[in-house]
């Protein structure tokens, strides 16, 4: 039975990564982010209308909207790590650092607190991103596995191939 053991401690880089990639997946492949797209095309059509037939249409009002749109994006990224980083600092466990035994049948994880044991059963759903596999215990619990804990990308991408073959 193939077992796979390393260490690892989040960073706030990590915790940063998690969580965008969380609210990606939540904006961009559920329900609210198709609702959200469709409300911002409503207001932008009713505000062209708007400018069209009850105002005067003013092509540098709707440039300036269009421009405004990109400026909140970048305000609430830079607003993101901020609050991200008060949220890692005030958490004592997440930079602890783990120690993760895998093989077919659980995900040991030990920190200096103490020790989590899941098996398929208690494992909501697995997810990847590029240098990290993140698995989730509930919609807001999460364990991350980030490549460098392990002694090579070749060593990453097969325990990839693990937990697809395993735990999927």
């Amino acid at each position: 039975m193939k077992e796979y053991t390393f260490k690892g401690q989040y960073s706030l880089d990590d915790y940063i990564q998690m969580n965008r990639f969380y609210l990606k997946e939540m904006l961009f492949k559920k329900k609210t982010g198709l609702i959200l797209m469709i409300c911002l095309i409503i207001f932008l059509a009713l505000f062209v209308f708007y400018l069209a037939f009850e105002g005067e249409f003013v092509p540098l009002r709707f440039v300036l909207l269009l421009l405004l749109i990109p400026v909140l994006f970048v305000f609430m990224g830079m607003r993101q790590k901020s609050f991200y980083k008060k949220y890692y600092k005030n958490d004592k466990l997440i930079k602890e650092e783990r120690t993760y035994t895998i093989n077919e049948k659980n995900i040991s994880v030990e920190t200096e607190s103490g020790n989590l044991k899941l098996s398929k059963e208690t494992i909501n759903r697995i997810k990847f991103d590029k240098d990290s596999i993140y698995v989730f215990t509930a919609e807001n619990a999460v364990q991350i596995i980030k490549e460098r804990y392990l002694n090579s990308p070749e060593e990453f991408l097969e325990l990839k191939s693990f937990f697809k073959q395993h735990y999927m």
